[in-house]
């Protein structure tokens, strides 16, 4: 698997090279998908914080501890 990402990486720079368009998409398509991680990232920790009083009545009401945690 590792050789396979080695090789589609070789390939990326080999197309990049000569065509300086490709580069800039390849960096934009890039830039959008960390943009989407780092979103999907905020939107749990955002639900975490949502939930937190939810888990806490859960907690108190049932003595279960680590409900959503």
């Amino acid at each position: 698997m590792i050789q396979a990402m080695d090789e589609a990486v070789k390939q990326k720079n080999t197309e990049e090279m000569g065509d300086a368009m490709k580069a800039l998409e390849n960096r934009t398509i890039e830039s959008k998908q960390e943009m989407d991680i780092l979103a999907a990232l905020d939107e749990m920790k955002s639900m975490r914080v949502r939930m937190d009083p939810v888990r806490k009545l859960v907690e108190t009401c049932t003595g279960i501890s680590n409900v959503c945690a």
